[in-house]
């Protein structure tokens, strides 16, 4: 991993810092630019630092944050859900695993 790009971050943010890297694979021929967002979140009434891998390059590092957040607490509202209400989710990936009903 080579960071190839920092960004500058704000006095005082949240955003500890923001750089695109490289990650390289011997099985590919160019390697895959990604954008490595670190900042401080709060997790259960606690300010952690978590890092925040994406491919999205033209976001800004709080928007990048700000989705992975929300992304967050739909998974765990859904697994809250499951739970109380002891439902068992299976992901359908093709119409034969629904007695052909649906396609």
């Amino acid at each position: 991993m080579t960071s190839t790009k920092s960004f500058a971050v704000a006095k005082g943010s949240k955003i500890i810092s923001d750089e695109v890297i490289v990650l390289k694979d011997e099985k590919k021929a160019a390697p895959e630019y990604m954008r490595q967002v670190r900042a401080w979140v709060e997790v259960d009434g606690k300010e952690r630092e978590m890092t925040f891998l994406t491919n999205q390059l033209e976001w800004s590092a709080q928007s990048v944050v700000d989705l992975y957040r929300c992304r967050w607490e739909i998974e765990v509202f859904f697994k809250q859900i499951s739970r109380r209400c002891k439902w068992r989710i299976s992901w359908v990936t093709m119409p034969m695993q629904c007695g052909g009903r649906f396609g």
